[in-house]
């Protein structure tokens, strides 16, 4: 077998995460998974299409990573967890509980003490979201999606009136100040 099983991912729906094993780089003739080709190479090989990855204001890791690559290549570019499991809604506040049974009540992520400082986060950029008159969670995925190379924002929603509160945004844009502030 060239894929093992690696574990399962810390975000929703705890997906599981495959790597290569020594008999893939062996095959390929490869010393190390680092030798496997970038963006650009699949690309260009008609290889790749899109590229899925965790996004939004608190996790940026794709600004230094395959996002400002894939814009370069023209290559599609979903993220995902724009709200942060609720956590950029401004709904999730310091004093909510989580039952035993909800995944985010064992997640350090939602300590009251990380809600304390998220929230915190949300008080300085409630202004955005007023001037624009949307939420803070539509905030939230209206700078995820405006981002350069973020062609796609996948967002879930649990009712109707979430589906319609997603949809409102469509002719939303931030400026430059917009998105200035939400950087800091």
């Amino acid at each position: 077998g060239w894929v093992r099983m690696r574990g399962r991912r810390k975000v929703p729906g705890r997906p599981v995460t495959y790597g290569t094993t020594e008999a893939f780089l062996v095959h390929f003739g490869l010393n190390q998974v680092g030798d496997l080709p970038g963006i650009a190479e699949l690309k260009a090989a008609g290889l790749l299409d899109a590229d899925q990855e965790l996004f939004n204001i608190l996790d940026r890791q794709q600004e230094k990573a395959n996002l400002h690559d894939c814009a370069k290549h023209g290559t599609a570019f979903l993220s995902y967890s724009s709200l942060a499991q609720g956590l950029l809604t401004g709904k999730v506040d310091p004093e909510r509980v989580f039952p035993e049974s909800d995944q985010r009540s064992s997640k350090p992520r939602f300590s009251v003490d990380n809600r304390t400082l998220i929230a915190k986060m949300l008080d300085k950029i409630r202004p955005v979201a007023e001037k624009h008159r949307i939420t803070l969670g539509q905030l939230a995925t209206v700078w995820t999606f405006s981002q350069t190379g973020c062609t796609h924002t996948l967002v879930g929603a649990r009712t109707p009136a979430q589906a319609m509160e997603n949809a409102a945004i469509g002719s939303t844009t931030l400026d430059a100040g917009d998105n200035s502030l939400i950087r800091k």
